[in-house]
């Protein structure tokens, strides 16, 4: 399924920052009450753009993967495979494997906190 993309449809998308669930921690929903997944959010330090490795193909975007650093493994199994600026060639050459290991990207983790709408909680 995943040959032809990766063989001809590498591309790079750029993001601010990525979310991922938490695995294990909950928190409640200000708008449904219900319990979901902790979401974190994560970005560089330096506030510059992620370089996200990603495989189109028939108009679709797919975000890669990889075991996650140190950064992520606590909130989450996995991790997109985000690249610095001087691996973007690597991935859109088809160099994979060689970027498998995230371990040297230092990402910044933070809880998303969830929004209470002021106007919500005047209807009660």
């Amino acid at each position: 399924m995943w040959e032809e993309p990766l063989r001809n449809g590498r591309c790079i998308l750029p993001a601010a920052t990525f979310f991922e669930p938490h695995e294990t921690q909950t928190t409640v929903n200000p708008k449904t009450g219900r319990t979901v997944k902790r979401q974190f959010e994560f970005s560089l330090p330096d506030e510059e753009p992620l370089l996200l490795a990603s495989v189109s193909q028939d108009g679709k975007l797919s975000v890669v993967t990889t075991k996650p650093n140190e950064s992520v493994a606590p909130i989450h199994g996995r991790m997109p495979l985000a690249l610095r600026f001087e691996e973007v060639q690597a991935w859109l050459e088809g160099d994979y494997d060689a970027l498998a290991d995230r371990s040297g990207i230092d990402l910044s983790v933070n809880p998303e906190e969830p929004e209470v709408d002021p106007s919500q909680l005047s209807l009660f």
